[in-house]
């Protein structure tokens, strides 16, 4: 999603902010078909409905780039879209850290990109002269969204 459309975050009138991690998803060129992709999908509608979060982070090692590698960026999309469904469809904003295995192939570029330009994801660069790849801050603000309350790191920890 681009900067400029990006989801505000901001703490609910409770004065909460909830963040549901996921990890190691590990999704593969099959998920379509695979047994583990619908289970991790029971899995994730479960959380999220259980949770009801405001934020979700993806740690790493969701899609696997090999799709990415040798299928284009048009099939490693379609599989993220695949994976972040259930998020998107509840219209909630999401970020990606980076995991050991999206390094694999040295698109690390190329996958924040895409993760970028789908909708919901609040994942950016800020500091591209540092080590590794989507290193960057965002700030959870005020019920009203206007005052700043709690800021959120987010930094690839590289291979």
């Amino acid at each position: 999603m681009h900067k400029e459309n990006r989801m505000k975050l901001k703490f609910n009138k409770d004065g909460k902010f909830k963040i549901l991690l996921f990890g190691d998803i590990h999704e593969t060129a099959d998920y379509a078909t695979s047994p583990n992709f619908k289970d991790m999908r029971k899995l994730m509608n479960a959380a999220l409905d259980e949770y009801k979060p405001d934020l979700c982070v993806l740690l790493g090692d969701n899609c696997d780039d090999d799709v990415l590698a040798n299928k284009g960026p048009e099939e490693f999309r379609k599989m993220l879209i695949a994976v972040c469904e259930p998020i998107i469809n509840r219209n909630i904003p999401y970020a990606l850290i980076l995991g050991n295995h999206e390094h694999d192939y040295k698109l690390e570029d190329e996958i924040v990109a895409i993760y970028q330009n789908t909708y919901g994801c609040i994942t950016r660069n800020e500091e591209p002269g540092i080590t590794g790849n989507a290193n960057w801050k965002d700030i959870i603000y005020s019920s009203d969204g206007e005052t700043p309350r709690f800021c959120l790191w987010f930094i690839d920890s590289n291979n």
